[in-house]
This record gives C-alpha cells, sequence and structure tokens, in this order.
C-alpha cells in the first residue's frame, strides 16, 4: 500500500506494519481478525492502533478509517497482503 505522504501531516512516519493495520481498520477488521490476518496478536494490533492514533493525531477508529479512505481515494486500492 502506497499512502501518499504529502496529503496529511503524520502519515508519512507510518510504519509499513501500521498502514496495514490502517487499511484493515478501514475495512471494519477487529484487533483480534487484523491480528490473525497479519499473524500478530491482538496486543500487539492494539499498540499499533496506540500508534496510529497518536501519529494521526484523532482518538477513534472511525477517524483512522476516513483518514485511510480519504488517502485511497487518491491512490488505486489495494487489499493487504493479498487477503
Amino acid at each position: 500500500m502506497n499512502l501518499p505522504h504529502s496529503h496529511l501531516p503524520g502519515i508519512a512516519s507510518l510504519t509499513p506494519r501500521e498502514e496495514q493495520v490502517l487499511q484493515w481498520i478501514s475495512q471494519g477488521k477487529t484487533n483480534g481478525e487484523i491480528g490473525i490476518i497479519l499473524g500478530i496478536s491482538g496486543l500487539t494490533v492494539k499498540k499499533h492502533v496506540e500508534h496510529l492514533f497518536t501519529k494521526l493525531g484523532v482518538d477513534n477508529r472511525v477517524s483512522l478509517a476516513m483518514i485511510q479512505n480519504s488517502q485511497s481515494s487518491t491512490t488505486p486500492k489495494n487489499t493487504p497482503n493479498g487477503v
């Protein structure tokens, strides 16, 4: 997934894993579901979500999804890991 980094402050600082988590959040997945998909624990996903909140300056998953969806509208949509 390639997010245009100039569109939103904080996007440029996301790690590849945080970008994956953000993509799955925008698709309505829970932390547990994301953990299964990515092969990591739900607690690790929770930590990534906390980092996303901080880096993107939001405090809920709906805001994260809105950010992802606004970014995706400017780039081709990709499903993480081909899932």
